[in-house]
């Protein structure tokens, strides 16, 4: 009896592995095209990433946004595809369990692209929203130089102790 237990669920193991190779081809075929988004939006962030680096007044918030488009549209397909293939996994056995993990570890792969390239559009997003404000500041400073100046060349005679005006400013006081 016990030699006979353990072939019980040859047949129905059998029938799981080839419904699992099926799904299989389907879930790689899938995942092919959500890697291919993943690299679209990664490729879409390059040229940000640059220009954070080198010139931030050059990053438009055009190219921003279609980054952000591209990386949302990924990530809505990334997602669903990851559980599907997590969900498969867990009760598969042998080589198709392997290749499934395989599979698993490329989506996950994926996934870090991803969040690679939303660290980057957020920070080319938070570097040109702040390009105004930085702008204004200087502005302000370099006023403020300018005012400065002329409070010390209005209060040189009142602090070096010559405080006598001129008989035409008397008279207008």
């Amino acid at each position: 009896q016990a030699k006979l237990d353990e072939h019980k669920s040859v047949r129905k193991d059998h029938e799981l592995a080839l419904q699992a190779e099926k799904l299989f081809g389907e879930l790689a075929s899938r995942l092919a095209s959500v890697e291919v988004d993943c690299e679209k939006a990664a490729m879409m962030a390059e040229p940000l990433a640059r220009a954070v680096d080198a010139n931030p007044q050059d990053i438009s918030t055009a190219e921003i946004r279609e980054t952000k488009e591209a990386l949302r549209v990924a990530q809505a397909t990334l997602a669903p595809t990851t559980r599907l293939i997590s969900g498969k996994v867990a009760g598969l056995k042998g080589s198709v369990r392997g290749k499934m993990l395989d599979l698993q570890s490329r989506a996950e792969s994926a996934q870090a692209l991803l969040d690679k390239t939303q660290r980057t559009v957020e920070e080319a997003q938070s570097r040109a929203a702040a390009l105004p404000i930085l702008k204004q500041a200087q502005e302000r400073i370099a006023t403020i130089e300018d005012v400065l100046q002329k409070m010390r060349e209005t209060e040189a005679p009142f602090l070096m102790g010559i405080e006598t005006m001129p008989p035409d400013e008397a008279n207008e006081v």
